[in-house]
């Protein structure tokens, strides 16, 4: 008799430890598949996100190129103004450094202190050259730009 309850309760130990072991791992499953689907729609929402605030940056090319302070100056040659627009700019719509450069990449007026030595690459200047806006990443000062 004590045998038999032995082996009873050895059988009901063993498929109660499977049963918990089996309810663990679907609810582990779900939940992962839950976290793995909220991950997804936050990443998706994110990269949304990004893009907006990237194509805002590149749209800020033109309104400055069109305003008509800008322009004025320019014709003028009077750069500290121009200066003065982009840093006003900068502050106001959050870019980290916006410049000016004539057709060699050289920078005539910049919103940062001190101006970069660093020319455009050959890709967005011949983008400016054909009138349209182009961006680039790149590592400056051991940061992730947008250019």
């Amino acid at each position: 008799m004590i045998r038999v309850s032995s082996v009873l309760l050895a059988a009901y130990v063993l498929a109660s430890l499977w049963f918990a072991a089996f309810v663990y791992d679907r609810t582990l499953k779900t939940e992962l598949r839950v976290l793995q689907e909220n991950g997804t729609v936050r990443l998706s929402e994110a990269a949304s996100r990004l893009r907006l605030q990237i194509d805002g940056f590149r749209e800020q090319a033109n309104f400055i190129a069109h305003t008509p302070s800008v322009t004025t100056a320019m014709a003028a040659d009077d750069w500290l103004r121009v200066q003065d627009f982009l840093v006003n700019f900068s502050l106001t719509y959050g870019a980290s450094r916006i410049e000016l450069v004539d057709r060699t990449g050289a920078v005539l007026a910049s919103s940062s202190p001190k101006k970069s030595n660093k020319t455009p690459s050959k890709t967005l200047l011949q983008a400016a050259l054909n009138e349209r806006l182009g961006f680039e990443h790149a590592i400056e000062d051991q940061k992730r730009v947008i250019r």
